[in-house]
């Protein structure tokens, strides 16, 4: 069964014994990115199967076209660990026999927010400050409002006296 590793490259080639070959739209992504993976030198018509490897797991198949090239675009699973892996394209080569290619593929580790791990946290002492406190003009207001009310009682205890 031959067996092709190949560095990631923006188009298949077709090496010069007709072993299939595999590529990658990207050398390196995240869980949940997507990515295109291609094969060459496959027998047109026959199915593909794309499987990363490290934990197995099955990301789906592709038909050959009459070129002998499969293709799979697919969204990363959330559950690959970072680090290196392998994508093996599994299938039957152009002279009809069992086959397969592989790639290495680089998962990095997703973009972490701290803002979606803060938004469920109770504790409001990591916001930020956009202003001055409302306190002062609360005290400054009952202040007014109790001086307008000792100014409204001694009009009206003087306006009783002098009547």
């Amino acid at each position: 069964m031959p067996t092709t590793t190949t560095e990631p490259t923006v188009d298949p080639s077709t090496p010069a014994d007709g072993a299939p070959t595999a590529v990658l739209s990207n050398a390196s992504v995240a869980p949940g990115e997507e990515l295109t993976i291609t094969g060459s030198n496959f027998k047109p018509g026959s199915t593909a199967t794309f499987t990363l490897h490290s934990d197995p797991i099955v990301l789906g198949t592709a038909i050959a076209n009459s070129e002998g090239i499969v293709s799979l675009k697919v969204t990363l699973p959330s559950t690959v660990t970072p680090g290196v892996h392998t994508v093996i394209i599994t299938g039957l080569g152009s002279n009809g026999e069992a086959a397969e290619a592989s790639v290495k593929l680089t998962v990095v580790a997703a973009a972490s927010s701290t803002s979606s791990t803060q938004a469920g946290n109770s504790n409001n002492d990591d916001l930020a400050s956009t202003g001055a406190g409302t306190t002062p003009f609360l005290l400054g207001g009952l202040l007014l409002v109790v001086a307008g009310a000792f100014t409204l009682i001694s009009r009206r205890k003087r306006k009783s006296s002098h009547a």
